[in-house]
């Protein structure tokens, strides 16, 4: 993954850090949570050339054998322009449950003080979208080459807070999803 430009932060440990903040708080709303990875070990198997690859073949299995209702993909992302900032959603395209659910995700990360600006969930062409049926959304969670989220970033009452949002993006898609029903 990306590695921060002032603090070396990488995104793999950040990533890690959110995803079990997040858990934390879907099991506590009694949600079922299957993670990919729970460790900061790769799911690779023996080192090869083409790690990053059987990484993602080994996540859409598990995927796959889980049948999970969604799919969050945690990320950082890093850009050539450092003034670039903010968190991102994207969706599998053709899925208006994928897009729903990133709308949700995206509009509580806008709603975040640290925000730059507004931004539109977004189709995403990437892997762990497409390799499943499964409502799937990818979330950029901030810019490892913007010094001030990297700084941010690397805070535990930060990540806390936007695995927070994620969750409530999340609880406010299922009750969306749920109202229509009744």
């Amino acid at each position: 993954g990306a590695v921060g430009t002032k603090l070396g932060l990488k995104e793999s440990e950040v990533n890690l850090s959110i995803v079990k903040y997040l858990k934390e708080y879907l099991e506590d709303a009694s949600f079922s949570v299957y993670l990919t990875r729970n460790s900061s070990a790769g799911l690779y198997g023996i080192a090869t050339s083409s790690l990053k690859r059987k990484d993602m073949e080994k996540r859409k299995e598990t995927i796959e054998k889980v049948k999970p209702d969604i799919v969050i993909s945690i990320h950082l992302n890093k850009y050539s322009l450092s003034s670039r900032a903010g968190a991102q959603v994207f969706f599998k395209e053709n899925s208006e449950t994928s897009e729903k659910l990133a709308k949700s995700i995206q509009k509580c990360f806008n709603g975040m003080e640290e925000s730059k600006r507004d931004y539109s969930a977004l189709k995403g062409d990437y892997f762990i979208l497409n390799c499943t049926e499964y409502t799937s959304v990818l979330c950029e969670c901030g810019f490892l080459s913007n010094e001030r989220e990297e700084r941010l970033l690397s805070t535990e009452e930060y990540q806390r807070k936007i695995a927070y949002e994620i969750y409530s993006g999340i609880t406010g898609y299922l009750y969306d999803s749920a109202v229509k029903y009744f």
